[in-house]
């Protein structure tokens, strides 16, 4: 396959699937080294901003001066969640859909904007998962 920018979601679940099935990597028992491993690059990226949240201006400096290792860490975390789906049998690009879906309706966009900065309710945000009724 080309390399390109432009691949499509359930292109790129075929290809990984494909690379995967070459190397009897997608074996259900692999789950678990799939999530160490998700949650290791999840690591490594942290490793790169943490403690920078309350300086803006430094984080963009170390978020620019290490974007390829962060390039590398979002690539990394990218093929891990497309082999998490081929071994689960999951189509990642329905399930992107519809996790999009849901979100564009628990947090509308203008209420959001004016409102909060999170989604996350235990940090003050709003999450209408959990609410009867929205707000219009």
């Amino acid at each position: 396959m080309p390399k390109k920018s432009s691949v499509k979601i359930d292109e790129m679940q075929k290809r990984i699937n494909k690379f995967i099935s070459a190397r009897n990597w997608g074996e259900k028992y692999q789950v678990y080294g799939i999530l160490l491993n998700l949650t290791e690059e999840i690591g490594e990226a942290w490793n790169i901003v943490k403690h920078l949240e309350k300086d803006e201006t430094l984080l963009k400096k170390v978020m620019s001066e290490n974007k390829l290792e962060l390039e590398d860490s979002i690539g990394d975390l990218m093929y891990l969640v497309y082999k998490l789906a081929c071994v689960f049998e999951v189509d990642s690009q329905k399930a992107v859909i519809d996790r999009l879906n849901e979100f564009e309706e628990r947090f509308p966009a203008d209420f959001m904007k004016k409102h909060t900065y999170a989604g996350n309710r235990r940090a003050g945000g709003i999450d209408y998962k959990y609410q009867k009724k929205q707000p219009k």
